[in-house]
């Protein structure tokens, strides 16, 4: 009669956890390894994102900007209070977004 397999879940994973400087140096490496370089954006791209910013901020809309930020992508929903022209910065209810730092406006 043949045993039933049972999965041993995490536990088959413990001793890789073994030692601590271990686990931090393999987090370590994941993270360096899921930074990605700053895009480029051409003029056209550029141009539209300024043309949209004016808009959303003039209609009062709400907007989903994705931006760039120490090699990461983030995503931020809400809408856009002010700008500042001399920090160069977008203004949400609880964030400062970089004009240069913004990839994508919907």
């Amino acid at each position: 009669m043949a045993s039933v397999y049972q999965d041993r879940k995490m536990m088959k994973w413990l001793p890789f956890e073994a030692l601590p400087e271990q686990g931090s140096y393999l987090a370590q490496l994941y993270e360096e390894r899921m930074v990605e370089d700053r895009p480029t954006l051409s003029q056209d791209h550029l141009d539209y994102l300024n043309a949209r910013v004016n808009e959303a901020y003039m209609n009062g809309d709400c907007v989903d900007i994705e931006y760039f930020d120490q090699g990461h992508r983030y995503h931020l929903s809400g809408q856009i209070i002010g700008i500042d022209f001399f920090a160069k910065t977008l203004i949400f209810e609880n964030a400062h977004i970089l004009f240069e730092d913004v990839l994508n406006i919907t």
